[in-house]
């Protein structure tokens, strides 16, 4: 060193202690912190320190524009170290400067400002959470470890906050509680101290040991960081939806997504709640997406967790998934209803014609193929006469047997068959009943009979009825069976007497309680016949009605014949002018309650024993008389013994049906 430099140096050591000291006590904060902070550099030798706190200032540039904006201009402190700095010849600064510049080396990295290389106290920084302290001192976040006791801390097992950030960050606070040391991955930015008098800002780095930052004990730390961390990964997971067909297992995709490009990645997949893994994936990050399917998992809770290869576990993203059983393989299956026309539980008559139908529906998810229906119609054919199978139908003896065609899920089919009821049954059920190969069902019916089956009570009447003669009158004697008739009231049964030419253009739909219209509609005369108290469907109703025409008087003596007329001089002639002389050689007899039956009845011829007809020789006074016209008068059934009749060329018929001999008796049905 020359004189020069040694008097310049005796100068500076010379004025450098006031000044120190006066910057102490007069110097703003932010100067007496960074003294602070280079103190422990300079204790070894008392000359020594003063030259390297001199030219600290004045070779940091960074300082200078924090303090800018304050209104602190420093003119004290600035004065006097600039005689000193001026002379660059000076070789004691610059090894400290040299010293320093590693330190501040570490840290500096690709970020928004520049970073902290030399401890400043910054009465600006707003004490709160990691957020509010780093942006106050101009970085953009952070995480604080909110503690200053002695001890290692790892990042985020401890009292940090946040503790979500994907960093790795390792603390240690020594026993002195004023020094401390670090590692960091990514490098840190900037590091607030608080103590008791404050902040302290000092540079980060990757890793870094700062001693005695200040004269008080550490409150907390803060490390901050240039630009807005980047989110962690975020983890989706989704069961793939069972196949058609159904299974055992179920296959489970993942997607992944705010990776970093380039790295790799293990996603591996545990049962929930354990150590055992049941499958993985391995991927290196070809964009910030990834998507990848595990191979198929049995039913069951997992636990899925996202690896980045090489990163501390505490930045694993983690996603618990359920996998629920598939269901089984849908089964094919549809529905069978029966129906008639005329419906269900209708009364029909002898003649009617039956039109049933057999309808399917696939009621499944998948088709149905090879069903069957087996319809039985024995209590059917009992009665009736199957007369046209629709298409699909075929007759095997008394059973139909439907194939229905293919059905796609929804879709319906249909067949139908006809039958018609036989004239003569009398009281009879149509009874039909269907049945649906497997796979088939009859759906739930609010009908007693179920959907499948179908009923047709025959509504009839049976009728026994002939002509007879009893005590000269001529008598028609009938005995009548209603069947399947509940309720007597609402069917009236009348007996209907015609010409054989007005039955034949009768108009058989007018109502039975309609005699009026009955009368208008051509017939000779209309008898009601009332039901006996206590009837019940299916008994016999009997009696016994006077010919039209025929009248007796209180004795049961015959007064009147139909077709005959009294002469004044007492004499009885046939008279084509006398009421009901049509109905003297040939009558129909129709019993109607809806539905009706009748039958031919020829006058009773006469015989030894009774001949209905006035006598051939009357007596001077005749057994009675009758205006011509006059009404007859109904006989009550008296149980009177019929008279045989002699053989006459005389019908009993069913209209329709066979001629039967002369005193036949036939039970006519319909």
């Amino acid at each position: 060193m020359g004189p020069i430099a040694v008097l310049l140096a005796a100068a500076m050591v010379a004025f450098g202690a006031p000044s120190m000291a006066a910057a102490e006590e007069t110097a703003s904060p932010e100067v007496a912190v960074a003294a602070v902070a280079e103190a422990p550099a300079a204790e070894p030798a008392a000359p020594e320190p003063a030259p390297a706190e001199e030219p600290a200032p004045a070779e940091e540039p960074v300082p200078a524009p924090e303090p800018a904006p304050e209104p602190v201009v420093e003119p004290e402190p600035a004065a006097e170290p600039e005689p000193a700095v001026e002379p660059e010849s000076a070789p004691p600064p610059a090894p400290e400067a040299a010293a320093a510049a590693p330190a501040a080396e570490g840290p500096v990295a690709a970020a928004a400002s520049a970073p902290v290389s030399a401890a400043v106290f910054d009465p600006n920084i707003e004490s709160g959470n990691a957020l509010t302290e780093c942006t106050s001192a101009g970085f953009d976040f952070g995480v604080k470890l909110d503690t200053g006791s002695p001890g290692t801390y790892v990042y985020d097992d401890g009292p940090w906050e946040p503790d979500d950030l994907p960093l790795e960050l390792e603390v240690t606070i020594e026993d002195d509680m004023k020094s401390f040391s670090f590692v960091a991955d990514p490098s840190v930015d900037g590091i607030l101290v608080k103590t008791g008098g404050g902040y302290i800002v000092l540079p980060g780095g990757t890793s870094g040991s700062h001693d005695d930052v200040d004269d008080q004990d550490i409150s907390h730390l803060t490390f901050c960081y240039d630009n807005e961390p980047p989110p962690p990964p975020t983890l989706f997971l989704e069961p793939v939806a069972c196949p058609p067909g159904g299974a055992a297992t179920r296959d489970l995709e993942a997607t992944a997504t705010g990776i970093v490009v380039g790295e790799d990645y293990e996603l591996t997949v545990y049962v929930s709640g354990t150590d055992d893994v049941v499958a993985d994936l391995t991927f290196t990050a070809g964009s910030g997406t990834f998507e990848g399917e595990f191979e198929p998992l049995p039913p069951g809770s997992y636990d899925v967790v996202l690896h980045l290869v090489g990163a501390d576990p505490s930045t694993d993203v983690e996603a618990t998934v359920v996998l629920g059983a598939c269901p089984p393989p849908p089964e094919p299956g549809w529905e069978l209803e029966k129906s008639s026309d005329p419906a269900d539980g209708e009364t029909v008559e002898g003649g009617d014609v039956i039109t049933y139908y057999l309808d399917a529906e696939n009621t499944s998810e998948v088709e149905v193929t090879g069903a069957q229906a087996f319809d039985d119609i024995t209590d059917v054919l009992d009665n009736a006469t199957l007369l046209e199978l629709g298409p699909g139908l075929e007759q095997d003896g008394n059973t139909l047997t439907w194939t229905l065609p293919a059905l796609d899920p929804g879709e319906t089919a249909q067949a139908w068959y006809t039958v018609q009821v036989d004239e003569d049954v009398v009281g009879e059920l149509l009874h039909n009943v269907v049945e649906p190969s497997e796979g088939g069902e009859c759906p739930p019916s609010e009908d007693e009979n179920g959907s499948c089956v179908v009923d047709h009570p025959v509504k009839s009447i049976g009728l026994d009825g002939q002509a007879i003669c009893v005590n000269d009158t001529p008598l028609f004697s009938y005995a009548i069976t209603p069947y399947n008739i509940d309720d007597p009231a609402a069917n009236p049964i009348v007996l209907i007497w015609w010409t054989p030419e007005a039955f034949a253009a009768r108009d058989p739909s007018i109502p039975a309680d309609d005699i009026a219209a009955i009368l208008a509609d051509g017939a000779s005369q209309v008898d009601p016949i009332a039901y006996p108290d206590g009837w019940s469907s299916g008994e016999t109703i009997s009696g016994e009605r006077l010919w039209p025409g025929a009248a007796v008087d209180s004795e049961g003596n015959p007064t009147d014949w139909p077709g005959w007329t009294l002469l004044p001089d007492g004499t009885w002639v046939l008279d084509p002018s006398a009421p009901f002389y049509d109905l003297r050689s040939e009558a129909v007899v129709e019993i109607r309650i809806n539905p009706t039956n009748d039958t031919i009845a020829v006058y009773p011829p006469p015989t030894p024993n009774c001949n209905a007809a006035p006598p051939q020789n009357p007596p001077a006074t005749p057994p009675g008389s009758r205006p011509a016209g006059a009404s007859p008068a109904a006989l009550a059934s008296s149980g009177s013994d019929a008279l045989a009749m002699m053989p006459a060329a005389v019908l009993l018929l069913l209209v329709g049906g066979t001629a039967l001999g002369f005193g036949a008796r036939r039970r006519l049905r319909a």
